[in-house]
């Protein structure tokens, strides 16, 4: 058991309503109770998101992050990330669609073979003259302890600092 703002909850609980409050920090609409398993690629990669940033991340390193998600689920993590990016962290988009590119970052590095071809400043996009610094979308990252029957909410286990206190 644990005490938070309303009195003493279970950790699951305390799992639960920390998922909730990352989720819709971001603007993500990820249900607690849903069970892993059932939650789509770009749930599952908002999951990790909220997951990593609970752990204190600072930097982000995200590899084709657009693969296998949906426009609006593409929306909502670029929104996230542009608000990760004025929040201070770090974003390494590793991509080949241009688009996502200049959707996000701020500063481009073209690599061939491993070797830097070129780096540049982005152009600052017109429509909202912020052109980020970040993505995500695909974090291939394991989920290896989310079997069967597990849910959103008893995933953050592990991922939050029982030491602080968290109101």
């Amino acid at each position: 058991m644990m005490g938070l703002d309303r009195g003493l909850v279970s950790r699951e609980e305390a799992y639960r309503v920390r998922l909730k409050e990352m989720a819709d920090h971001f603007g993500f609409h990820l249900d607690p109770g849903t069970a892993v398993e059932r939650l789509t690629v770009g749930e599952r990669q908002q999951l990790e998101l909220v997951r990593l940033l609970a752990l204190g991340v600072e930097v982000l390193i995200l590899d084709e992050p657009t693969t296998g998600i949906s426009s609006l689920q593409k929306q909502a993590l670029f929104s996230a990330l542009r608000k990760l990016a004025s929040e201070g962290k770090t974003i390494l988009l590793v991509s080949h669609k241009l688009e996502d590119v200049e959707a996000l970052c701020d500063r481009i590095t073209v690599l061939r073979r491993g070797k830097v071809q070129g780096d540049m400043a982005c152009r600052l996009r017109a429509e909202n003259s912020w052109c980020g610094c970040s993505e995500t979308n695909s974090l291939r990252l394991p989920v290896s302890r989310d079997g069967p029957g597990r849910t959103a909410g008893s995933a953050m286990e592990g991922y939050l600092p029982w030491g602080k206190s968290r109101a």
